[in-house]
């Protein structure tokens, strides 16, 4: 075996072995992401179910339902104070 022959198989390995270990480090990284993104979503569903048992209990209406009578409601009442007032849909 030539002199240089068994360094450049142990540079091979070690540089395999580095790329072993990025690939490794990347995918990890990847997963954390993905993790926390479900984590996220997760928590925003949550947020959005409690809300809307929320509302249903404090308005007997759903938030979609509120918002139908609320537009029925300044359809027949032009002008009322409330006309004024936003809804978060427009």
């Amino acid at each position: 075996m030539p002199s240089g022959a068994g360094s450049r198989d142990r540079r091979d390995k070690l540089v395999d072995r580095r790329d072993e270990v990025a690939a490794d480090r990347d995918q990890s990284a990847a997963d954390r992401d993905q993790l926390a993104a479900d984590r996220d979503e997760t928590s925003e569903m949550l947020d959005q179910i409690a809300f809307g048992h929320e509302f249903r209990a404090f308005t007997g209406l759903t938030p979609t339902r509120y918002v139908e009578v609320r537009r029925r409601f300044l359809r027949e009442h032009p002008g009322h104070a409330l006309d004024s007032w936003p809804l978060p849909t427009d």
